[in-house]
C-alpha cells in the first residue's frame, strides 16, 4: 500500500481507510439526478417500487384447512391410532376423514363410580351423621363445588353382581383430579361406600367409549370449526353400519 504511505500493512481493514462521507455524498447526488429530480419535474410525490410478485398461495391453504375442519364436523372419523402426549388426559388421534388423514387432540376425563348406602342429599341435611360420605369439614370450597358440579346419579350394573344403592358417576379432568387427589382418596377409603373403575387407564377408557369409528355430536357442529381439540363428551361412537 504505497499510495497510503503506510509502513505497516498487516491487518488493515478496507472499511477503515475508505472516505465514507465522500461516497455517501456522491451516492445521494446520483439518486437526485436519476430519481428525485425527474420525479419532481413529473409531479410524482411518492415513488413506489413495483416488483413482480408470485401468486399468493395463502387462500388455497386457508381453503384446504377450512374444508378439512368442515369434514371433521359433518363426517364420521375412522380412527387409525391413539398416541400419548406430554399432557395427561390429552391424546393425539390420527383419523381418516373423507379420504384425508388428519390429526386431532382428544381430551378425556377421569371417570369413576361411587356406590353409597344412603343418599348424599340425606347426609347433607343430617348434621348428626358421624360418617358423612364424600364430605369433609377440612375440604376447600373449590373442592365442594367441583365434586357437586361433576357428579350425577346413574344406574349401572356393578361387578360381582353388587347391589346398587345410591350410585353416582364422577367425571373429573386431570387438573381437578390431581389438585384434589388427597381429598378424594381419603374420603373414598370409607368402608361404607364402594368405588368402581377408579384405576381404569385413560387410553383404555378412550377405546371402550369411542372404539375406532366416531363422529361429532350434532349439538356441537356449530362449535369453533378451526379448533383442533375436542372433549370426548363431544364425540359419539358409531357402528360399522352407520
Amino acid at each position: 500500500m504505497k499510495w497510503l504511505r503506510l509502513s505497516i500493512v498487516d491487518n488493515i481493514d478496507i472499511r477503515e481507510i475508505l472516505d465514507w462521507n465522500y461516497y455517501i455524498d456522491h451516492f445521494n447526488s446520483c439518486i437526485q439526478k436519476i430519481i428525485t429530480i425527474p420525479a419532481a419535474l413529473q409531479n410524482i410525490h411518492k415513488i413506489q417500487l413495483i416488483t413482480k410478485q408470485k401468486p399468493s398461495t395463502d387462500s388455497k391453504i386457508d381453503t384446504y384447512i377450512r374444508r378439512a375442519a368442515e369434514h371433521l364436523h359433518t363426517h364420521s372419523w375412522q380412527i387409525i391410532s391413539y398416541e400419548l402426549t406430554d399432557q395427561i388426559g390429552i391424546f393425539k388421534a390420527w383419523c381418516l376423514v373423507e379420504h384425508e388423514l388428519v390429526q386431532i387432540a382428544i381430551k378425556i376425563s377421569r371417570i369413576f363410580y361411587v356406590n353409597y348406602r344412603t343418599s348424599i342429599e340425606n347426609n347433607n341435611n343430617n348434621n348428626n351423621n358421624t360418617h358423612e360420605q364424600f364430605k369433609s369439614i377440612q375440604r376447600s370450597i373449590g373442592y365442594k363445588r367441583t365434586i357437586t358440579n361433576y357428579s350425577k346419579r346413574v344406574n349401572r350394573l356393578l361387578s360381582h353382581c353388587s347391589q346398587v344403592y345410591y350410585l353416582y358417576e364422577y367425571r373429573l379432568d386431570k387438573n381437578h383430579f390431581h389438585n384434589y387427589y388427597t381429598y378424594i382418596i381419603t374420603e373414598l377409603s370409607n368402608s361404607n361406600i364402594g368405588v368402581y373403575e377408579m384405576n381404569v387407564p385413560l387410553d383404555f377408557r378412550l377405546l371402550i367409549i369411542l372404539d375406532c369409528i366416531c363422529s361429532l355430536h350434532k349439538e356441537h357442529h356449530c362449535t369453533n370449526i378451526l379448533s383442533n381439540l375436542y372433549h370426548f363428551n363431544q364425540l359419539e361412537f358409531l357402528s360399522l353400519s352407520e
